[in-house]
């Protein structure tokens, strides 16, 4: 009897991770159609965008956030949905600055501390930021580019492999 509770609590368990949203309820893994089930206004991608990104099957080509007016693609692999990205595009520096700080300020109170900066082989202006948060199996990243756009990345974390010890 221990063992089909034990069963039973661990299917659940399991089911729970699996079904982990990515972005919004979708779930991480989705197919195309469900989120289509969960997300009426997304809708197929433009040829130009799927030129750019062969992965990019979905998309939604406004969605308001922080004031601003986004747009959302859904990225998949094998028909599965790994990869959620919002970008905008503001008109001057200021306002992509602020944007970022109100972006990066929600994101430190939804998932804390960001892990790391990533560093880059070039010089950067100031003001430039790239920012990662982990989260479960996913990872959120801030970006606010040299030209002026701030996009936000919601992708699924593949696990990393165990090294083998030798025997």
């Amino acid at each position: 009897m221990k063992h089909a509770i034990l069963g039973i609590a661990l299917a659940a368990l399991v089911h729970t991770v699996s079904a982990q949203a990515l972005w919004g309820d979708i779930p991480m893994g989705a197919s195309p159609e469900e989120v289509k089930t969960r997300m009426p206004e997304a809708q197929e991608t433009s040829a130009e965008r799927r030129a750019q990104n062969s992965g990019a099957l979905l998309e939604i080509p406004r969605h308001e956030l922080a004031g601003h007016d986004f747009a959302i693609s859904f990225l998949f692999e094998s028909g599965r949905l790994q990869s959620v990205v919002l970008q905008t595009d503001p008109k001057a520096e200021a306002e992509a600055r602020a944007l970022t700080r109100e972006l990066g300020d929600s994101l430190r109170k939804r998932y804390g501390l960001d892990v790391s900066t990533r560093s880059r082989r070039f010089t950067v202006r100031e003001g430039i930021v790239d920012r990662e948060w982990l989260y479960r199996r996913i990872s959120v990243r801030l970006q606010h580019l040299e030209d002026h756009r701030v996009r936000l990345t919601y992708s699924s974390e593949a696990p990393t492999p165990t090294p083998s010890r030798g025997l």
